[in-house]
């Protein structure tokens, strides 16, 4: 299965904003007699609901955690798939990187000019 992170507590659960969960399975729970509980296994949890009216439901598991998956529907957990999260990490750092790298390529460039050599020398005073 996939991983997916916490973005709130259900400390009754195990789950803990933050915290990264193995997904083991998702199905839509339902009704549509009103009497008869219907569950449907979901491929991916982009998937549209199989069903209208029919609650969405993840299978998490974490071994630090859990015992045996808990099962949460995806508004309970405000859940965050590790791929979106990585990526919001990635477009946070670049900024802060192209900084730091901006940085060093000016004093490799001012060293160069009054000392001369190349550019390793600049870096590492050889």
């Amino acid at each position: 299965g996939s991983t997916v992170v916490a973005n709130s507590d259900l400390p009754n659960l195990g789950i803990w904003q933050f915290q990264s969960y193995e997904v083991r399975s998702i199905i839509d729970q339902g009704s549509e007699d009103g009497v008869t509980v219907e569950r449907i296994a979901v491929q991916n949890l982009k998937d549209p609901p199989s069903r209208p009216g029919y609650t969405r439901y993840l299978s998490l598991f974490s071994s630090k955690y859990h015992d045996e998956p808990v099962r949460v529907s995806p508004e309970e957990i405000r859940l965050v798939t590790l791929r979106d999260e990585i990526l919001d990490s990635l477009v946070m750092a670049m900024p802060v990187f192209g900084f730091w790298t901006a940085l060093a390529l000016s004093f490799a460039h001012t060293y160069n000019e009054r000392y001369g050599g190349n550019f390793l020398d600049a870096l590492f005073r050889t």
